[in-house]
């Protein structure tokens, strides 16, 4: 499984096209987790869906998307929680917990 985070200085970006790199998570059969880390600058959001679909990214965590980006994500496939505030560790985490969802906070422990 491959999930990505859209971030802006350590945090989930506020808005996808703010975004200044993109948090790739891969979580292999056994729980073995590898982070790399991607520039999203100068990258539209068309080209980071494009990005993401080349390397198999199943899910997008962010803050604000708009509709047609959205949509983008739709049509190839790639499922979104968006509205997440928080640290890009608390929320990968989270996430990893099973207890991510759209419209929350993330507070450090």
């Amino acid at each position: 499984m491959k999930f990505a985070v859209c971030c802006l200085n350590g945090r989930v970006s506020p808005l996808v096209k703010y975004s200044s790199e993109v948090v790739v998570v891969s979580v292999g059969r056994r729980g073995q987790k590898i982070t790399e880390k991607i520039p999203a600058i100068p990258l539209k959001p068309s080209e980071l869906i494009d990005l993401l679909k080349s390397m198999k990214v199943s899910l997008l965590i962010c803050g604000g998307i708009k509709e047609e980006c959205q949509q983008l994500l739709r049509n190839n496939n790639i499922e979104f929680i968006e509205n997440v505030i928080g640290n890009v560790d608390d929320v990968v985490k989270s996430y990893l917990d099973g207890k991510l969802h759209a419209d929350v906070v993330i507070h450090s422990p």
